[in-house]
């Protein structure tokens, strides 16, 4: 299971950075992890794949890897929290709507990505756990 992997972390999972593990486990889920363990240079193509599952089964557009990180990383070094979330839509290109569905998926609540204050990457792993009935 994704937990066991990620209690005892295989070297290449942990050279990455929390928020990278978790937003890799969130798009990707265990062929991800998989991937990166294993060396694969196409880690990136097992995202994608889900992604285009996921795509098909609804209708807004599914934020990649790469972007996931980029927007926590915003939000993070922000230096006015309670203005990050207005700003992110416009850096960012995404609706409201967009934007909060982004946080969901990597456990941030709504509340607290508007007040631009997110919680530490544990408690946003727990979350995703927790909501996938682990």
């Amino acid at each position: 299971s994704i937990v066991a992997q990620l209690s005892r972390p295989d070297p290449a999972l942990a050279a990455l950075t929390n928020d990278h593990l978790v937003a890799l486990a969130c798009l990707g889920g265990r062929p991800a992890l998989d991937a990166v363990k294993k060396g694969l240079p196409h880690a990136p193509e097992f995202i994608r794949r889900v992604n285009r599952r996921i795509a098909e089964r609804t209708s807004h557009r599914v934020a990649d890897y790469a972007q996931v990180v980029r927007v926590l990383e915003f939000f993070q070094c922000h230096s006015h929290p309670a203005h990050a979330f207005d700003e992110a839509m416009t850096q960012f290109g995404m609706s409201r709507h967009g934007l909060v569905q982004l946080f969901r998926r990597v456990g941030v609540t709504e509340l607290e990505a508007r007040g631009g204050t997110l919680p530490p990457a544990s408690q946003r792993w727990h979350r995703i756990l927790q909501a996938s009935g682990m």
